[in-house]
């Protein structure tokens, strides 16, 4: 049976507490010891206490187009840490993205986490497609025309007959919006 990452929480925050616990200064997730039920001696929970608690939880999942994330596996189905940072700490279902302020995926520390609905786009690395080589800049009719998009808005920061112009104009812009980090637009490793 292949399991999949799923983006739907099956597991309460009462739940995940019994069997993990989180510390949101260093973003590690560690097994609990695990507990017999009174009426049975169920072999696999001192193998399981033996093995695995109170030592980190996870796996890194690593891919060549996308940043490395940590994945646990609770209950039989694969959960990015990440996103049980965030029912841990609200009690809450995730929103659809949770954004890593640094763009590390496997810094999950709770200040390094947030809604990524709209934040996600303010720390991309530049895109692999990018011919001018900086983002937010493209060639058209003969001069490098500047443009930032900014909670849904469209800013056209003009013309200009140099890349540089270009590239300064919208680095001014970002440089005026706390939202985007000193990275964005940078062409980042994958981790």
């Amino acid at each position: 049976m292949t399991v999949t990452v799923d983006d739907v929480m099956k597991i309460t925050q009462q739940q995940l507490k019994d069997v993990l616990h989180y510390s949101p200064e260093t973003g590690i997730f560690t097994w609990l010891p695990r507990k017999a039920e009174k009426d049975s001696s169920i072999w696999w929970v001192d193998d399981f206490n033996e093995k695995h608690a109170g030592r980190p939880a996870g796996s890194i999942k690593k891919s060549e187009l996308r940043p490395s994330y940590v994945r646990i596996q609770v209950h039989r189905t694969h959960y990015f840490a990440h996103r049980l940072a965030w029912l841990y700490m609200t009690g809450c279902s995730p929103p659809r993205q949770v954004d890593h302020r640094d763009g590390d995926g496997t810094n999950n520390r709770w200040r390094n986490l947030r809604d990524g609905s709209s934040a996600n786009r303010y720390n991309l690395s530049r895109y692999k497609t990018n011919r001018s080589g900086v983002t937010g800049v493209h060639w058209e009719d003969g001069c490098w025309r500047a443009v930032v998009r900014h909670n849904g808005k469209r800013y056209r920061l003009g013309r200009h007959k140099e890349i540089e112009a270009a590239e300064r104009a919208v680095e001014e812009f970002r440089a005026s919006i706390k939202d985007f980090t000193s990275d964005h637009g940078k062409r980042l490793p994958i981790r």
